[in-house]
């Protein structure tokens, strides 16, 4: 390395010194600016999981090229994926006064309003997918599904928003109904209708309609299930290449929304059976721990009744128990509240360790656990549901051990 010289008094780097600095402090290049370099690396931050960084280059294009549509729905997708609706919504908002046709960013606006601003925009995602939807060929499942989602949304807006407006329970049904003869397969809008028909003072209407809800996904879902229990069948199937995709399911969120409504409709082995899916999927969840205890409850005192009932907007309906599999292997009341203490205790402990958020579940946890405990029920004698420090840490003891 060069060494600096005096020269006139001041001492002065030599070339090579000078050279060697030069180069250091030589600045990184600027991102491009251009979409169609930009873009193929910002998918490559995506994948990486570097959100911020793709989010960054994406904001520097828009600089010199605001109008670029691909950079506007990639920005405003990855400011959601950041938890900042505000600016993605912004960034939509861009979006849609140059371009009214793309029914992605048009969901997303949907979603990101309120009110008529979303019933507006749900209605304009529709028209864009029925038309597609008319001009398609081959396979059109995805847009069938996208429709229907957007006919939901509209649903829900007018179950919430607009829910006191005159129309209200008439574009409910009528959205409803289009949704389900578009896509027949998907469950949701089942869902909503039997929500929609519970309010309406239908309760039996809305047993059918949660029935042909759970018969889309439910049943071939348990069928899947049994297959894949069967090594015979499967060494079969994997033999011959034919091992088929598991069904369709409802998100998670949903599932547990058919949970609800089958328990305010009675229909309590079901909603056994959809837990137990849930479960599959995630097994530590404070919402679905607090409906297998609300749920065995329920049981525990239906199980007491020669024929069990609940009401249902003024109308007492039939119970459905668990099959008889299910109800023999508890002989009693009691034995059923014990295993929901289990439960209710298991999604305590669960929301306080994740600081979960929902003072009304909580209440009826304790509710519940309170009218067990007035009537001498309590956790069974292995101590598996008592709500301690133990308890809660014991990721791989008797919780799996439970016969759910």
């Amino acid at each position: 390395m060069g060494k600096a010289k005096r020269v006139g008094g001041k001492r002065v780097a030599s070339k090579s010194s000078r050279s060697s600095s030069a180069t250091a402090a030589a600045p990184a290049p600027p991102p491009p600016s251009d979409p169609e370099t930009a873009l193929p690396l910002a998918t490559t931050l995506v994948e990486r999981g570097e959100l911020a960084e793709a989010l960054q280059l994406a904001q520097h294009v828009l600089s010199s090229h605001p109008t670029h549509l691909t950079t506007l729905e990639l920005a405003g997708t990855l400011l959601l994926d950041l938890g900042k609706p505000a600016e993605a919504k912004s960034v939509f908002d861009r979006y849609v006064a140059v371009d009214q046709n793309n029914a992605s960013v048009l969901l997303y606006l949907a979603q990101l309003s309120a009110a008529k601003d979303a019933v507006a925009w749900y209605q304009r995602a529709g028209q864009v997918l029925e038309a597609k939807l008319a001009a398609a060929g081959g396979d059109v499942a995805e847009l069938k599904e996208k429709i229907s989602e957007a006919l939901c949304g509209i649903a829900e807006i007018y179950l919430t928003d607009l829910c006191f407006e005159p129309e209200a329970a008439e574009t409910c049904l009528t959205v409803l109904h289009r949704a389900i003869q578009v896509d027949p397969s998907n469950p949701d809008p089942y869902l909503t209708l039997a929500s929609v028909q519970i309010s309406n003072s239908q309760p039996l209407d809305a047993k059918s309609t949660l029935q042909s809800s759970l018969a889309q996904w439910l049943q071939p879902f348990m069928a899947y299930l049994s297959m894949l229990s069967d090594p015979e069948k499967m060494m079969e199937l994997e033999r011959t290449n034919a091992v088929p995709d598991p069904p369709r399911l409802p998100t998670f969120d949903a599932r547990l929304n058919a949970v609800r409504l089958c328990l305010e409709l009675g229909l309590y082995g079901r909603a056994l059976d959809v837990l137990g899916v849930c479960m599959q999927e995630f097994d530590e969840s404070v919402e679905a721990w607090y409906l297998f205890g609300w749920t065995y409850f329920l049981v525990g005192n239906a199980s007491a009744e020669a024929k069990p009932t609940t009401e249902v907007a003024g109308i007492e309906v039939a119970v459905e128990l668990p099959e008889d599999e299910v109800m023999d292997a508890r002989s009693s009341r009691d034995e059923w509240w014990s295993d929901a203490i289990e439960c209710l205790q298991r999604a305590k402990a669960l929301y306080e360790r994740q600081n979960y958020d929902d003072v009304p579940l909580l209440q009826h946890v304790e509710e519940l656990l309170a009218e067990m405990a007035a009537k001498g029920v309590f956790a069974s004698a292995d101590g598996a549901g008592e709500d301690d420090d133990d308890d809660a840490e014991d990721d791989d003891g008797e919780w799996e051990d439970m016969e759910l």
